[in-house]
């Protein structure tokens, strides 16, 4: 639209010249900070069925029924991590997904996925010949994701939101495993969620699409097969902002499927939210808080950490009447020190999380009902990671933000260059910590979650979570 002729063709104009300036103010973000091209999403998926039902999406991923599948046609050069250049899955090859749809039907699925991670695996998806004739494979279930790097908080974003895709989805339950097969579209290592993806979600581990075992089977046909979402594409990012958005029945579930098949036995229930803190017996097995320590790492070290761990004792013991069935024992842990399994066993049966911020704070998602996060921050950890998780599943959340420089060291990695100062050392103000911690425990929600505890299961909820829990670190302590 040309000035001259914007009095003639008015409003029309107007828009043309608004989608010229949004598209030169995109390029020059792109051209200024090329960084920002890849972490997060434009828009998400929305709830859609196609192929007169044969294809359904939602928030979480899209489902296709009677899929056939061609392992050949996947490219080998895929990314490790969600956080590299696109497209993360390479360029797979048309026809490498075969479904009973029209071709207008598999291009209305493709304008959803528009800028979207998936978008080169939609596109390679063509019609399968003929259209509603049905595969004999019966009820095999294949899944497709793009799965974080090797960091305990990424990818258990990836484990969550895949487990979520299969429960919106797929409706599965924990006996649905053995008919699951998990495909990774890119390299990505899953050593630090492993024991959760199998046993966890299927009875056999993920592989790699490109893998010479998977590319040798060529073209296999499945009952259903799920594309899942990658977990920057969903609420799980929803980090730099608080996000009050209640998940305690999405998440509960995951965790009590994912526990059971890990250690064999459900963690302990959420409770009745009408239950009053009074039903707790005044003599019930106190449990562990844990204090997790960072002496391994080269950021983030809690600097005082045997200070402020005696500190935080001495007031549960000392400083008052501690709250009914509440812990009176702060214990020193370093997680990174424990198998998978042996860290969700202490941590099912802790009273609660401390911890300077760092991926280990992630395992709230599994403590009991009612236990409490309480995380220290130094000047510029300023995101809101764990604090909406605690939000998500209604659970007692503090944060002390030191500002005080003198209390921060700075960190450096194994070659002796600096780190940012997102990953100084900080020494904690143990008095602020302790009183924080103090209200924490004193909360009506604490008294609930403890309460209940103290009255549901009380054989099962000592015996295997906390007792073998408290045995383990005396063992790994000696």
């Amino acid at each position: 639209c040309h000035p001259r002729t914007a009095r003639l063709r008015g409003r029309g104009c107007r828009r043309s010249r608004r989608r010229h300036t949004r598209g030169r103010l995109r390029r020059t973000t792109l051209s200024l900070w090329p960084s920002m091209q890849t972490p997060l999403p434009r828009r998400r998926l929305s709830d859609r069925e196609l192929c007169s039902g044969a294809v359904r999406t939602s928030h979480y991923g899209a489902l296709l029924s009677d899929v056939s599948v061609d392992f050949s046609l996947f490219d080998t050069r895929a990314a490790p991590s969600l956080w590299a250049s696109r497209p993360l899955l390479g360029a797979p090859q048309r026809g490498v997904m075969r479904a009973p749809c029209s071709a207008n039907d598999l291009q209305t699925l493709l304008a959803d996925y528009e800028g979207l991670h998936l978008q080169p695996l939609v596109a390679a998806i063509r019609p399968k010949r003929p259209l509603g004739q049905r595969s004999a494979e019966g009820e095999s279930i294949a899944l497709f994701l793009l799965a974080d790097y090797a960091n305990l908080f990424h990818q258990m974003g990836s484990l969550y939101i895949t487990a979520a895709a299969m429960r919106d989805l797929l409706g599965s339950k924990p006996d649905t495993a053995h008919s699951v097969h998990v495909f990774l579209l890119n390299n990505a290592s899953l050593t630090p969620t492993a024991v959760f993806w199998s046993p966890g979600l299927s009875a056999r581990a993920p592989r790699f699409v490109g893998e010479p075992a998977a590319r040798s089977a060529g073209v296999r046909s499945f009952g259903r097969v799920l594309l899942v979402q990658p977990a920057t594409e969903t609420w799980w990012w929803n980090v730099w902002k608080p996000d009050p958005t209640d998940r305690t029945a999405l998440l509960g579930p995951i965790a009590s499927w994912l526990s059971s098949a890990v250690l064999g036995a459900p963690p302990p229930s959420r409770p009745p939210p009408q239950l009053p803190p009074a039903a707790a017996e005044p003599g019930a097995r106190r449990r562990l808080l844990l204090l997790l320590s960072r002496a391994a790492s080269s950021d983030r070290r809690i600097l005082n950490e045997e200070e402020l761990r005696t500190s935080l004792e001495g007031r549960l013991r000392h400083g008052g009447t501690p709250p009914v069935g509440s812990a009176t024992e702060v214990r020193l842990v370093e997680l990174g020190a424990l198998s998978s399994r042996e860290q969700l066993s202490v941590v099912r049966g802790a009273a609660g999380l401390i911890g300077a911020h760092g991926a280990a704070l992630v395992w709230n998602l599994f403590l009991p009902a009612g236990a409490p996060v309480l995380e220290l921050l130094n000047r510029a950890n300023a995101n809101a990671y764990y604090s909406n998780q605690c939000r998500w599943q209604r659970r007692g959340y503090a944060a002390w933000q030191n500002n005080d420089p003198a209390r921060e060291v700075q960190a450096f990695d194994a070659d002796g260059r600096l780190l940012d100062p997102f990953r100084w050392h900080l020494r904690a103000d143990v008095g602020a910590v302790g009183a924080l911690l103090e209200g924490l425990l004193s909360s009506p929600r604490h008294r609930a979650g403890e309460a209940a505890r103290a009255v549901a299961r009380p054989g099962m909820v000592e015996a295997r979570g906390g007792a073998p829990a408290t045995a383990l670190l005396e063992r790994r302590k000696k």
